[in-house]
């Protein structure tokens, strides 16, 4: 009996792991005073919105500027198949 409880907490911990999400990552320190910032995000918007959120934190009393910007999808089928279902 404990063992099957043990199991089904343990099972529900993994469940609720894998579906949160975080939202702010940490910025990587990169040559010239850089960072480098990366976003998480369930779509395109965002990831973006997460992105400028971590870099609001990271440069306080300045305004953060884009200097590059990348998307990568690293998702089960096509990135527009999320879109169709939601």
């Amino acid at each position: 009996m404990l063992k099957q409880l043990c199991g089904i907490a343990l099972t529900g911990l993994m469940l609720s792991a894998c579906s949160s999400m975080p939202t702010a990552t940490n910025a990587i320190q990169r040559e010239n005073n850089q960072f480098e910032v990366t976003g998480l995000g369930k779509s395109r918007v965002l990831a973006t919105n997460n992105a400028i959120s971590a870099a609001n934190k990271t440069c306080r009393n300045s305004n953060p500027v884009v200097v590059n910007e990348e998307f990568k999808y690293n998702g089960i089928g096509d990135e527009k198949t999320g879109r169709i279902i939601e």
